[in-house]
Parts: structure tokens; C-alpha cells; sequence
């Protein structure tokens, strides 16, 4: 932690620089970075390692969002895109990632201004103060940033440097799945049975089907995606009822999901009782709590799963395993920067208490930006689901409100760098 004092003196907007800032990353919230900035009047870059923009929202191309439309488009987005002769969707229903990409993402993408500022399969190796040494104060970092990047496509590549006024971290945390051992480990033989294994939200009544069907499924995570997995799961078991599915929760307390009293998200709600119908109906073997400590090779392509419960060691066979265990984020980019990321939630240390999930849903986070977000050295922010960390209390509406404030304080308008009072559920 840095002196308040310090903190305090960065919490001044400074004028506008002619440098570009950087946006990492181009899913929703970086995207909605890019239209909040060039609302500002402030010139931009957005770097993407993936061949296409929303990259880790195409992998979960098949759910539905539990959000509906309304709370997915950003307002300032929404209303650039409505200029360029865009329809909007009905606000009332839940698009899937894919029809999340194709209608709004792909079109905000392809809006000129923004279109002509954004460089795909560009992945960014590090951020560091161009021409200042790791031991100079925070007060004189304030040299530009320089950013080492590589480029590449299927047939070239080469490595850039470039320097920009500021840096909204917006790159996520999706591709960084947790492993399966308690404390963010690996299990042992977790990396050996790695070909039973999917970490995220696979396409189980899709392209995954003949993986999962008839099979010994354990499903471990206590989230909206493993809820998301178990119903998929008890999908198939409703055509194939030699489909045998477990649930490893390390806590024997109910997960938040099942005890969270209807939201403005009515489609959460219904997710949540839906899995509460199957886990009654039998349908689903629920092992709580569950430290998973060891994956090992069975005949026949299965795995024996060892944990430990509240009586001891328990074993189960299962032919899949998915992890939906949530994720972690890298930081390993600003490894020559002065960070302030609290250890446990690996978030934004300022971010820490309003966004610990053992107090906070994603409906009581209070609305937060710039200043929550700031890092000791001045202009970087990191934004979206990776200023999260560890919490999978976030929402889109959060990263749209943060990237709004942020835009605000590189514009150097400190009058709208402040959010509003109220939790984010009331957006």
C-alpha cells in the first residue's frame, strides 16, 4: 500500500496529453473504453491478442446471459451505434454470446472511429515508464508508458514498441481458468488427466454432446456457470438417463446462488430454481463440502477423483470432469510498475471491500470508477472483469460505469470522474 498522502496527490485529473491511450483488450468493456474516450475527444488504441474482437465471449458463444439487453449495452455505445443506423434489440430479452457479439459487439467494432484504432491478433508482453529506472519516486513517474507488443497472423510476427499517455487494462480473466486444487493449485494429476477435463462453460447440448452424453460427469464450482453446466448436464440425462452427474462444492454452506432472494435479473432467479427442482428430483448427487486432492488414470479412459469431506476421504469415478471454478487474472504485464493489488480478491486494492464476495453480490457492489481503480503509477487502470480479480460478482454495467469515469479522468474532466451514489443494481 502506498501513503495516502501519494494516493491523494494522483487523485487530480491532469490537462489532456497528445499521446493515444491504450485499451486492452476488445470485448465489451474495452470496446465501450474506446466509445467513452472517443466521446472525450481523446485518441486511442485498442490492442487484441485474439483473431477476432470478443474473443472469450466466442467461446461462450452458446449460453444465454442471465443479463437481458438492457444491462449489456453500454448507453453511450448504445447511442453511437443508433446515429450509424443500428436496430436495438428488445431490452427485455437475454441474448446468447453469440447473438451478444453478432449484435452489438461486431457492429460497435465496426464503427469507423473505432474500427481504424483497433489491431486484432496484437498481444501485449509488457507496460513499463519509458526511460525511468524501477527506483524512481512515484512523483516523477510521469514519463509516457512504453508498451512492448507482439503481432502475429499464421504466417509472420514481429514485436513493436509504442508509447501512449495512458493504459486500461480491459484483457479479462476468462482464458485464465482456476485450476481444480483448493488455493487456486493445481490437483495432483490434474495436468495428466488433462484430456477428461474442460474448464469453463463447454457446449454440452452442442458441439460437445457425444462428450458428455450417458457419461459420469463431476462438475466442481459454485457459481452461475457451474449452475449453467448442471442444468446442461441434466439436459442430457432427461434423453439419457445413463447420465450420472455430481457436484463438488468445497463449502457445505448453500452457494449464494441458491439463497439469493429474486433479483432484477429474473432469468438468475429462474436459473437458480431450476437447479434447486434438479438437486431435489435426485437428479444430481451434490458432494459438499468436497476439497478435491488427487485425479488419477481408471480403466477404460475414466478418472478417480479422491477428496476430502467432513467424514474424511471420499472417491467417486467420473468419465468428465469440468471445472467452472472461476479465474484468475495476469498481471504480469506491469511486472516494472508500481501496483497496488490486494493478495487475496487480486483485484485493485482500493476495489478490495466493495467487491469481496464474502460480503457483496453483484447486486449490492456500490458504483465505482477512476479513483477506486487507480494504481500508484498515475493513468494506468485496470477495468472490466479483471479489476474483479478473484469476485465473480461482476456485471457488465460495472465495467461500463468504470470505463466511463476513467475516460472522464484521462479527458481531464474531474467534474464527472465521480460515480454517482448507489449499487450498480439500480442502473
Amino acid at each position: 500500500m502506498y501513503p495516502a498522502s501519494q494516493l491523494s496527490a494522483r487523485a487530480r485529473p491532469r490537462e489532456p496529453v497528445r499521446l493515444p491511450t491504450l485499451v486492452i483488450g476488445a470485448g465489451p468493456v474495452g470496446l465501450a473504453a474506446a466509445v467513452h474516450l472517443l466521446n472525450d475527444g481523446v485518441d486511442f488504441l485498442i490492442f487484441e491478442a485474439g483473431n477476432t474482437i470478443g474473443a472469450a465471449v466466442e467461446t461462450w458463444g452458446h449460453v444465454q446471459m442471465f443479463s437481458p439487453w438492457q444491462f449489456n449495452i453500454d448507453r453511450s455505445a448504445g447511442a453511437l451505434l443508433k446515429a450509424s443506423g443500428w436496430q436495438e434489440p428488445s431490452l427485455e430479452q437475454c441474448p446468447t454470446g453469440r447473438e451478444f457479439l453478432d449484435a452489438y459487439l461486431m457492429p460497435l467494432s465496426r464503427i469507423a472511429d473505432i474500427a481504424k484504432r483497433l489491431y486484432l491478433n496484437t498481444k501485449v508482453l509488457s507496460v513499463t515508464r519509458a526511460k525511468l529506472s524501477g527506483t524512481e519516486s512515484i512523483e516523477q513517474s510521469t514519463a509516457p508508458f512504453e508498451v512492448t507488443s507482439t503481432t502475429s497472423t499464421t504466417s509472420t510476427g514481429r514485436t513493436q514498441r509504442i508509447r501512449v499517455a495512458a493504459v486500461i487494462d480491459a484483457s479479462g480473466t476468462w482464458m485464465r481458468a482456476n485450476p481444480l486444487g483448493a488455493d487456486y493449485a493445481a490437483a495432483p494429476g490434474e495436468e495428466a488427466a488433462a484430456g477428461a477435463i474442460r474448464y469453463g462453460m463447454p457446449d454440452i447440448l452442442g458441439s460437445d454432446r457425444g462428450r458428455y452424453a450417458g457419461k459420469r460427469i463431476l462438475v466442481v464450482g459454485s457459481g452461475y456457470s457451474a449452475a449453467g453446466n448442471l442444468l446442461n448436464c441434466g439436459a442430457l440425462r432427461e434423453v439419457d438417463q445413463r447420465t450420472k452427474i455430481y457436484w463438488a462444492l468445497r463449502s457445505s454452506a448453500l452457494p449464494p446462488l441458491l439463497s439469493l432472494p429474486t433479483s432484477q435479473l429474473p432469468e438468475r432467479s429462474r436459473l437458480a430454481d431450476r437447479l434447486k427442482a434438479m438437486i431435489s428430483a435426485g437428479r444430481c448427487e451434490v458432494l459438499a463440502p468436497f476439497v478435491l486432492e488427487e485425479v488419477t488414470d481408471s480403466a477404460g479412459g475414466a478418472v478417480t477423483i479422491r477428496g476430502r469431506g467432513l467424514s474424511g476421504s471420499t472417491t467417486i469415478v467420473v468419465d468428465q470432469i469440468i471445472a467452472a471454478t472461476g479465474a484468475t487474472p495476469d498481471y504480469t504485464i506491469f511486472d516494472g510498475l508500481r501496483m497496488d493489488i490486494d493478495p487475496v480478491i487480486q483485484c485493485p486494492a482500493g476495489l478490495a471491500g466493495l467487491v469481496d464476495p464474502a460480503i457483496h453480490t453483484c447486486a449490492t457492489v456500490s458504483r465505482h470508477g477512476a479513483y477506486e481503480l487507480q494504481q500508484p503509477e498515475s493513468d494506468l487502470f485496470v477495468v472490466g472483469m479483471k479489476s474483479y480479480g478473484r469476485a465473480p460478482t461482476f456485471l457488465l454495467a460495472t465495467g461500463y460505469e468504470q470505463v466511463r469515469s476513467v475516460a472522464a479522468w484521462i479527458a481531464g474532466r474531474p467534474q464527472d470522474v465521480q460515480s454517482a451514489e448507489g449499487c450498480l443494481s439500480r442502473l
